[in-house]
């Protein structure tokens, strides 16, 4: 009877473990995020995937493989607006966005500066476009023939705004983003207490804000903007045109306002997020403690009770 006992303490011991791990971890990593490793990641991971893109798309031929695999990778990312390859002569032989695959017009693009220079130096062009206060990527990924000789290239246009609101959203996350004091996004109740520059390949003067938080509803997204818009090059230098590139025009946004989350009086009263996590650190490391002690505890009051013969 008393081992039945043994068993069961032990075991509801181990749920009330379980179920406070459970939900104390959503907690602590929610308010633990760090917004700016958040967006940092983000843009890192946008680089690698337009790497791994150029990689698959490079050996493709036929040209409905090719706008397939680009519709498929842009479905999963709202916030691009155009993905297109040229070839090695600079014609535009596939070309999508948000709306699907698009016909294939075989626009030159060759002789802009951005091509020229992509296929100079075989290396990643990283530029950003302007237009009616709407600040978007552009990043140009050489493509390589079997032989590793140039063979086109890998065109990416990305919302910077749209993807911002995204990461707020997904993330649960609140902060402010402005370049040369022109705000490109902020879901920030009250300003920031922190600021850093947020490095992004092609964009210079971008500076971060996040903080001293709380969820809000997020900004009304801008509308898309159509037409062709102003390339303006970090990489290889120059203002040059897109070359014919369509507007994506009425791409639909993210929408909605994110939730206030748990921990929003935390927020308010701008506790340390260290503090936070040691304290809870600390608290689960005593509860697993007591819960090992109580145990060897009860099993050596066990082995007593059978050497007497008690059980």
């Amino acid at each position: 009877m008393w081992s039945v006992k043994f068993k069961k303490s032990v075991c509801f011991n181990s749920l009330v473990a379980m179920i406070t791990v459970a939900v104390m971890s959503p907690l602590i990593s929610a308010y633990c995020a760090n917004p700016y490793e958040i967006v940092s990641s983000w843009f890192a991971e946008t680089d690698n995937l337009l790497r791994q893109t150029a990689q698959e798309i490079a050996p493709i031929g036929n040209l409905g493989a090719s706008e397939t695999l680009l519709n498929e990778k842009i479905a999963n990312q709202p916030a691009f607006e155009v993905l297109l390859r040229t070839n090695s002569k600079g014609k535009v032989i596939s070309e999508v966005t948000q709306q699907g695959i698009q016909q294939r017009s075989f626009r030159t693009v060759g002789t802009q500066r951005w091509h020229r220079g992509t296929e100079a130096s075989q290396q990643t062009y990283y530029g950003m476009l302007l237009s009616g206060g709407s600040l978007s990527l552009f990043w140009v990924r050489p493509l390589a023939t079997a032989n590793n000789r140039f063979g086109g290239t890998l065109v990416a246009r990305v919302n910077v705004e749209k993807a911002l609101r995204e990461l707020a959203q997904k993330h649960g996350v609140s902060f402010a983003v402005e370049r040369e004091g022109n705000e490109i996004f902020s879901n920030l109740d009250v300003p920031g207490a922190e600021k850093r520059p947020l490095l992004v390949p092609g964009i210079d003067g971008l500076v971060m804000s996040y903080g001293k938080t709380s969820a809000a509803a997020l900004p009304q997204e801008h509308d898309a903007v159509g037409a062709e818009e102003a390339v303006v090059a970090q990489t290889v230098g120059g203002a040059e045109g897109v070359g014919g590139a369509e507007g994506v025009g009425g791409a639909e946004g993210v929408g909605g306002a994110e939730q206030p989350s748990a921990l929003s009086w935390l927020e308010s009263e701008n506790v340390p997020v260290a503090a936070v996590g040691a304290v809870v650190a600390v608290g689960l490391l005593f509860m697993v403690i007591a819960l090992i002690k109580g145990a060897k505890g009860k099993q050596k009051r066990l082995l007593e009770s059978i050497e007497k013969g008690d059980v």
